[in-house]
């Protein structure tokens, strides 16, 4: 996912160092560092971004999480039979 113009990974490993980030930066608003993006490139990040970079990672994991809620049941369902009817709720 892109947040703030930064490629942002959201796996458990980025999210708790997003967290960490989000913590200093609500504590200091001069705060800023430089981010490794997804894409491994670096970028600048100060406070106020960092806030938005961390409230955009949570609505992205939230809604991936619902949609999976969502996929589960459907196949619980029978509603979705195939892997590509997976992928596709996931579009």
């Amino acid at each position: 996912m892109v947040a703030e113009g930064v490629p942002i990974a959201t796996d458990d490993r980025s999210k708790l160092m997003i967290t960490g980030a989000r913590v200093a930066a609500m504590a200091d608003p001069n705060w800023s560092t430089v981010w490794h993006g997804s894409d491994r490139g670096t970028y600048p990040v100060e406070a106020a971004a960092m806030v938005a970079i961390s409230d955009a990672v949570q609505t992205h994991v939230s809604g991936t999480f619902q949609a999976f809620a969502a996929v589960k049941a459907a196949i619980g369902a029978g509603e979705i039979t195939t892997a590509s009817e997976i992928d596709a709720a996931f579009t």
